[in-house]
């Protein structure tokens, strides 16, 4: 699922064009800012300053797009700009595996993105070495430390705790469309939030009482109007009961979580009030 993207492209002015067809990398980075800082000040800075660039930040929240794959950024101060799909995580990159892995969300959100480009640009889901990176022949993925070997850098960044492993995995489930391995555990739970999740969890925390609810509010009101709006704001223009609402409602899980249970909430504050009004 694709998750919530910001699109800069058009503020970052400096850089330049280049063939898309050139590139091999898709190359990791990290911003050097603490976890929870937000990509927008990253970018805010990078503009003001003229400092450096990527073409995706990722953060906590969400994606950053600053360039689009057909402009060269100013990332690793050497070939890596021509050749690279840069990759930063607003993170520090002195953080340990577990610290990264207790990241899962925002790890998932770069492994997205990353899918994105593989599949566009043909690159392999393989982590390449430095020796293989000096080559400029291999396609795949890599740091930003990988290029030092090409000179005009001394970063170490994504870090040694970088969950190489978990990350690529990521990848490849996100271009697979499969479920994830990596998730992390929930007792007693999936950790899908799936239409039957949010149905059961209305009609077990109601009980019997529902059913009266939903026919008292029926005999008022007739059917429900639509509570529930796209991600563009547009409503949906559906109209049926509220257990109807809930179990024919087929939505990607992100909008799930976002807009259903708002809007259970929503029709059972309503059942509230006509029923204090009848």
């Amino acid at each position: 699922m694709a998750p919530k993207i910001l699109d800069w492209t058009q503020r970052f002015s400096f850089g330049g064009p280049r063939p898309t067809s050139a590139l091999k990398w898709i190359v990791v980075h990290v911003t050097v800012n603490q976890i929870g800082t937000p990509a927008e000040n990253v970018a805010n800075y990078q503009i003001s300053s003229e400092s450096g660039s990527y073409h995706t930040l990722v953060d906590t929240e969400k994606l950053l797009r600053e360039n689009t794959a057909d402009w060269i950024t100013w990332s690793t101060g050497n070939e890596g700009n021509n050749l690279g799909l840069h990759l930063s995580f607003v993170a520090g990159g002195d953080e340990t595996r577990e610290q990264w892995l207790a990241q899962r969300e925002m790890l998932r959100r770069g492994a997205w993105e990353a899918a994105q480009w593989a599949k566009a640009y043909g690159i392999p889901v393989v982590k390449l070495t430095p020796q293989q990176v000096a080559g400029k022949q291999a396609k795949g993925f890599i740091g930003h430390v990988d290029t030092r070997i090409l000179g005009g850098t001394d970063h170490v960044d994504p870090g040694a705790g970088f969950p190489w492993d978990v990350f690529l995995d990521m990848v490849e489930e996100e271009m697979r469309g499969a479920a994830p391995k990596h998730a992390a555990p929930q007792e007693g739970s999936s950790g899908m939030l799936t239409t039957k999740f949010f149905t059961d969890f209305v009609s077990g925390f109601f009980g019997p009482q529902f059913e009266a609810l939903q026919r008292v509010l029926r005999e008022v009101t007739g059917k429900f109007p639509s509570a529930y709006v796209d991600p563009q704001g547009k409503p949906s223009g559906w109209s049926g009961s509220l257990m109807d609402f809930i179990v024919q409602l087929d939505r990607k899980q992100e909008d799930m979580h976002a807009n259903m249970l708002p809007a259970i909430w929503a029709k059972l504050n309503e059942i509230d009030k006509k029923l204090e009004g009848k």
